[in-house]
């Protein structure tokens, strides 16, 4: 019995010198990629999330400037309006609720003169982005593609038919536009004083 133990101890040993050097050299390389494929694996998911995170904030900024540079081409009282009014709405967001800083615009929309147009505009565009509904021109932006008020007619009238939760992504969602919005509104439209300046300069002329 000890012989045949010694034996079978022998060809195993004998075995494993006659392996091949190149099938060693592939059980090894096996162990050696199994973790870098979980490492690998693991890098493209995030890069995938990554990419996910950069496309919906491309997108915001996209549709945020679009609306700037169209309220760029209006009088320059109505762009210094319309940068206050992006400045501060989200303070009113954060203090009162998404519905009723926007009833506030919408209610501001009916007064005349540029500063109901300004109110008109910003109710519109954040209509828009939060319902993805697309603005007029060939070139408009789409909105947000997540949006649970998808295709509504008007984002008051979905934010009262629609649950909380969605009123709460829709309100976390607005914020975030809106940092774009004010941005490209800071950078690009006139402000209060350029507009007080002219005005004082038309009233001298006059």
């Amino acid at each position: 019995m000890a012989r045949k133990k010694k034996g079978r101890k022998n060809k195993n040993k004998n075995k494993h010198k006659n392996q091949n050097p190149q099938q060693k050299q592939q059980r090894s390389s096996v162990n050696a990629s199994a973790p870098s494929s979980v490492c690998k694996s693991h890098s493209q998911q995030q890069q995938q999330e990554d990419a996910k995170k950069r496309s919906l904030a491309q997108r915001r900024a996209e549709h945020a400037l679009w609306c700037v540079q169209q309220v760029q081409e209006k009088s320059k009282g109505l762009q210094a309006r319309y940068k206050s009014y992006a400045r501060a709405l989200p303070a009113t967001i954060l203090m009162s609720g998404l519905g009723q800083a926007l009833a506030m615009e919408k209610a501001g929309a009916t007064k005349g003169g540029d500063q109901g147009e300004a109110h008109r505009l910003l109710y519109q565009h954040l209509h828009s982005w939060l319902c993805n509904r697309p603005l007029s021109g060939e070139d408009a932006p789409k909105g947000w593609p997540h949006t649970p008020y998808a295709e509504q007619d008007d984002v008051l009238a979905a934010i009262v038919g629609n649950d909380e939760q969605a009123y709460l992504r829709a309100q976390a969602e607005a914020l975030a536009y809106l940092e774009w919005l004010k941005k490209f509104a800071e950078a690009l439209l006139e402000d209060d004083n350029d507009t007080g300046q002219d005005a004082g300069q038309q009233g001298e002329a006059a």
